[in-house]
């Protein structure tokens, strides 16, 4: 039987996660799904591990040498056999309803293109904060200012859609998912998904965390690709640039231009911790450390974190 779904699961010596992620796909409730695990030169035990996959749902496709996540994740757009395509970061995992609950969304509304909302998580399971699915009213201008989308692990697309908008950005890193969003709101209109069926978890290793510098050239790089210089108070991004000269700011010593800005900035978007940063800054680096972490709303986990968080597959799988 054709599977309905292709799962893409890009990865690099990261196994303590990925089996995670791999034992949170072959459990969904939905099974008519194929995975296809693009190893991007890993080095550690992954290959070893993958090649004792036994299941038949589970393609092994070895990258060498590592060619990055734009490139791995394109290689399994371009190996899919379904008409659906899922992604999957091999540090996130799903809930046991995922697929199900994403395909219905999909036929319901009648479009090409899915997203949802996803439970962020600490390195020990603990709830952060809840990643709200915006509404796809709004979203074509809404992505030339933020990535409203969010994260890859909850998006769902027409195979023929993904490669029609030409796949990920291979000059792009942690500014690629974005991209392609904006190319696919171009093409064709989203449904949003609200209950959350994707664990979204944060670590040290997170491609977020990587070097601002790196941001930076990625961000100017989408400015220019999407038509928009980033610069005044309409351009593309213009809150992430200008958050970005107020970071400048503040390392450089400017200490009431920067105060200033995140003040500003707090009040125009109604974020009370960058109101709080601001003040902070003004009075010196050290009362941002007496004011501490900025509480967050209480977030209830459900019951297929906790489970998810903890799962592993078998080795060897049979």
């Amino acid at each position: 039987m054709d599977p309905k779904l292709s799962v893409i699961v890009p990865t690099h010596n990261r196994w303590h996660f990925l089996t995670r992620a791999l034992a949170s796909v072959l459990s969904q409730s939905e099974g008519e799904l194929e995975v296809l695990v693009v190893d991007d030169g890993s080095s550690d035990e992954t290959p070893e591990r993958l090649a004792a996959i036994s299941d038949p749902r589970v393609r092994d496709l070895r990258q060498e040498p590592n060619q990055g996540v734009a490139a791995a994740r394109n290689r399994g757009i371009a190996e899919a056999r379904a008409p659906w395509v899922a992604f999957l970061d091999d540090d996130d995992f799903w809930g046991p309803d995922k697929v199900r609950a994403h395909l219905g969304r999909l036929a319901e509304a009648g479009t090409e293109w899915s997203y949802g909302s996803a439970i962020s998580v600490g390195d020990r399971g603990e709830p952060r904060k809840l990643l709200e699915a915006p509404s796809p009213d709004g979203i074509v201008p809404g992505l030339l200012q933020a990535n409203v989308v969010g994260p890859p692990s909850t998006v769902t697309a027409r195979t023929a859609l993904v490669r029609d908008a030409g796949g990920f950005d291979e000059n792009l890193g942690v500014l690629a998912d974005w991209d392609l969003w904006i190319r696919l709101a171009g093409r064709a209109t989203a449904a949003a998904h609200s209950t959350p069926h994707v664990a979204y978890c944060e670590h040290d290793s997170n491609m977020q965390g990587g070097p601002c510098s790196s941001k930076r050239s990625e961000l100017e790089y989408l400015a220019a690709k999407h038509g928009a210089s980033g610069s005044g108070s309409n351009g593309f991004a213009a809150s992430m640039f200008e958050r970005m000269a107020i970071e400048d700011a503040r390392q450089e010593g400017r200490r009431f231009r920067a105060g200033a800005g995140y003040i500003r900035l707090g009040i125009r978007e109604r974020l009370g911790r960058d109101v709080l940063r601001g003040g902070g800054v003004l009075l010196g680096e050290g009362a941002i450390r007496r004011l501490g972490p900025v509480t967050r709303p209480k977030v209830t986990l459900p019951s297929w974190v906790a489970t998810g968080f903890s799962a592993t597959l078998a080795f060897p799988l049979g």
